[in-house]
């Protein structure tokens, strides 16, 4: 199966038109939208608060020297200390974008892959799994560290920030159930769902190497909720799907009708038709995904896959 993660627009000459996919994409009211806006959104305020902290040396009156000392109110700190005194950094730390290539890998990730996650399931599902990636990660972020002394050591000035752990939750909660759903970008780029994830998990780990290890934490927390996420819910439908169903008697009226038995060639060419007609609907799923079949195509699937 394969998923082409964005809607192209075209112009009159068959060129993607820039700017009609962006005013697209903001018209949209998908939930993966409007979650990417207000990250970008929460990168600008950022920005905006950073300059006139600058322009107008702000903190030389409040007794600070850094110009971004309002961070440290929004980012989530490594001590217990830290969380109590300011328990509102368990929520805003995730919102709390500082880096730009790590917003844009966030962004990137949360638009491409949640999109791909709307063909299968719902907004409340997606919603939670994203917060509870995030807490999860922040979990890890500020436990594990107190079970190897050398790490706690270098871990009192490590904070944690932005939705990483969120998009690695998403990332590996989308690995366990289509491992081997095609990823195709215009037509040109074509990359299986497994070898996208290890590519993500490549860029995450040169980009952060250097900077902050303990930022490995949170994610490694987010991306392990995920995956163990998904494994509960596919034995939780595997369960609901293999559950016998209770027969329920129905009193039928008998209707005489004349008895008719079907010639061999009526029967193999009635059967003909049926595979060729399910053999049609597979090769939609597999260019257009589940999404584009019409409710009378659904309808003959489901009544087929029972047989």
């Amino acid at each position: 199966m394969s998923f082409n993660p964005y809607n192209q627009n075209y112009n009159k000459a068959g060129q993607p038109n820039l700017f009609e996919g962006i005013r697209s994409y903001l018209r949209s009211r998908s939930v993966p939208n409007r979650i990417v806006l207000f990250l970008l959104l929460a990168y600008v305020l950022y920005l905006i608060a950073w300059l006139y902290m600058y322009l107008f040396a702000v903190p030389l009156s409040v007794g600070e020297t850094d110009f971004k000392f309002f961070v440290k109110y929004l980012v989530l700190p490594s001590s217990y200390e830290g969380v109590v005194e300011m328990p509102w950094t368990i929520i805003t730390h995730i919102f709390t974008q500082i880096g730009f290539l790590n917003l844009l890998f966030n962004v990137f990730i949360i638009a491409a892959f949640g999109r791909l996650f709307f063909e299968f399931w719902n907004a409340t599902r997606f919603i939670l799994l994203l917060l509870i990636s995030s807490l999860v990660g922040a979990a890890a972020f500020l436990f594990v560290p107190e079970l190897f002394p050398a790490m706690a050591e270098n871990s009192a000035t490590a904070v944690l920030y932005g939705a990483g752990a969120a998009a690695f939750g998403l990332i590996f909660y989308m690995f366990v159930y289509i491992p081997d759903y095609t990823f195709v970008y215009m037509m040109i780029v074509r990359i299986k769902m497994k070898y996208l994830v290890l590519a993500c998990v490549v860029i995450d780990l040169l980009f952060y190497s250097s900077e902050m290890p303990f930022v490995f934490l949170a994610h490694f927390g987010g991306a392990l909720f995920g995956a163990s996420f998904a494994l509960v819910s596919q034995v939780i439908k595997k369960r609901i799907v293999s559950k016998p169903k209770m027969k329920v008697k129905h009193t039928k009226v008998k209707k005489e009708v004349p008895f008719h038995t079907k010639t061999d060639e009526e029967y193999n060419l009635l059967k003909k038709q049926k595979q060729d007609r399910m053999d049609a609907i597979l090769e939609k799923i597999s260019k257009s995904g589940y999404g584009s079949l019409s409710n009378e195509e659904k309808t003959f699937l489901f009544a087929e896959s029972k047989k």
